[in-house]
């Protein structure tokens, strides 16, 4: 059986509250553990069941443990390091955090978006006339998976549509790469079990693939919700990065609008053009609300 060697992270350190402004509190934390497998042949099941590692819906802090999970961090020494994540917001009723139960069900849905496209979609080529001007009017409609998860939570705190809805992903969710996946400002409704009274939350999160300019799907280089738009200008740089060398953009006279390299001086006619990416959204850290992959 594996051994636990002692706590790595305590419970305070990452422990964080997302505020009082509209009422409770909400905190989340973790808590890291060494331990060290027998053999090689245990896996993250077997070490995050170790003596000394939390039970699911353990009580700590004033928060309860959701969910486990574990990383080999040293093959040679057969030493993990397991995470267990606390909700305050959560009982952990949810079949141990390792499937859904009754406290939580997911679904995958479809939506259909309006959308700016700037590249073909096969070749990665950027969508442009025969002088290399790209087109930047040509809107398509856009299917899009989205993910709704509810659950039945022991209180809700408002707080959470403010520090999540209308942001992306900070790390990989679901699969999706950050800033791939927007989530909506979570809806709340009361909710009765067996006489106490608790809150079903839903949480629904926006898929977007969209990729970078002169990417192919294989690349799998996605700007996902971030804003792309052709970097160019009616004034330019002289001096490369220099803004005292700006001068307006003219030709014959009259004032143009040219492309732009990176360094802000005017780019060569012909050559691939420059793409200005900006995020749209804030980023916040969806895997904090314990909402799976389960």
């Amino acid at each position: 059986m594996p051994t636990t060697l002692g706590i790595k992270d305590k419970s305070t350190t990452g422990s964080r509250s997302v505020g009082q402004s509209l009422g409770t509190s909400h905190k989340t934390f973790q808590d890291v553990y060494y331990v060290v497998a027998d053999d090689k042949s245990q896996n993250e099941d077997d070490v995050m069941s170790a003596p000394g590692i939390p039970d699911y819906r353990s009580l700590s802090n004033g928060a309860y443990l959701v969910r486990k999970s574990a990383k080999e961090v040293s093959a040679s020494a057969l030493l993990w390091e397991v995470t267990c994540f606390y909700n305050s917001q959560m009982d952990g009723s949810a079949g141990g955090g390792t499937g859904p139960g009754k406290a939580q069900v997911w679904s995958w849905s479809s939506e259909e978006i309006e959308q700016v496209i700037l590249t073909d979609q096969l070749t990665g080529a950027t969508i442009q006339n025969s002088a290399f001007e790209p087109f930047l009017d040509i809107i398509s409609k856009v299917v899009i998976p989205v993910l709704t998860i509810r659950r039945i939570e022991n209180s809700f705190d408002p707080n959470i549509m403010i520090t999540y809805g209308n942001t992306t992903n900070l790390t990989t969710f679901w699969g999706a790469p950050p800033g791939t996946a927007l989530m909506m400002a979570p809806t709340d409704e009361p909710y009765d079990e067996d006489g106490v009274e608790k809150r079903q939350v839903t949480y629904k999160i926006k898929f977007n693939f969209t990729l970078y300019p002169g990417t192919v799907p294989a690349d799998a280089n996605y700007v996902g919700w971030s804003t792309v738009v052709l970097d160019e200008g009616t004034k330019y740089f002289t001096i490369a990065d220099d803004p005292t060398s700006q001068v307006p953009a003219t030709e014959k006279g009259i004032p143009v609008t040219v492309n732009l390299q990176s360094n802000g001086t005017q780019l060569p006619k012909g050559a691939a053009v420059n793409w200005k990416i900006f995020d749209t959204y804030r980023r916040s850290e969806f895997n904090n609300l314990s909402l799976g992959p389960w």
